[in-house]
């Protein structure tokens, strides 16, 4: 990828971290104006639902999309970020999650691979955003699964920028596919295969380590 390329894509990331944010925060704004006429207990609770929102959100594509510092984001940390995150993304609808990834290295690399993890956990949700459970394991460095399933046949837009992202082919501008596009890239330079299986209900992401 090019250095203009890598411009492109760094542009795309921060306007979809900008479009993530702009619902809850929006809402927020629109909370506070209706203070201005009358204070009550639903409008309270809209502006703690928004910023609680908004403040989980932030803090997935934090661990997402920043490079992670060491010590940080250890499966553990990861788990917890992803699981608030569904939790205030899908209310009562919320995927649920489970989480079976172990590892006993907290190295550079380790730390990436769980980066990974977590893109391809929500490259895998916008591919299928009405989900209903999203499972993650396997032993790392070796081997990574991510899995969703129910709600219908996967979005192919997501899936063909990750594809491009492993193939090294030009960069995604897209804002809405530019996260998995960024995916491929970083398993690319991390050495790791990612293989796509894409069924009727169900999305599964295999990752294999190759260097």
């Amino acid at each position: 990828m090019s250095d203009h390329d890598a411009l492109v894509m760094a542009q795309a990331l921060c306007s979809r971290l900008c479009h993530d944010l702009a619902g809850p925060l929006g809402a927020i704004g629109s909370g506070a104006e209706l203070l201005d006429d009358e204070a009550d207990d639903e409008v309270v609770a809209l502006l703690a639902r928004s910023a609680a929102t908004a403040a989980q959100r932030l803090r997935l594509l934090r661990a997402v999309l920043g490079r992670p510092a060491s010590g940080s984001l250890s499966p553990d940390e990861a788990r917890a970020v992803l699981a608030d995150h569904l939790a205030g993304a899908g209310g009562a609808r919320a995927a649920d999650l489970s989480w079976t990834l172990e590892t006993n290295s907290t190295d550079d690399r380790t730390r990436r691979l769980i980066q990974l993890v977590l893109t391809l956990a929500v490259v895998a949700l916008d591919a299928m955003p009405n989900a209903k459970h999203i499972a993650i394991g396997g032993a790392l460095p070796r081997t990574i699964q991510v899995s969703v399933n129910g709600g219908g046949a996967a979005r192919p837009d997501g899936l063909e920028a990750l594809a491009a992202g492993l193939d090294g082919g030009p960069a995604v501008t897209d804002p809405r596919a530019v996260l998995a596009y960024y995916a491929g890239v970083t398993a690319r330079h991390l050495g790791v295969a990612v293989r796509v299986e894409p069924m009727p209900g169900v999305l599964h992401f295999h990752v294999k380590q190759t260097a």
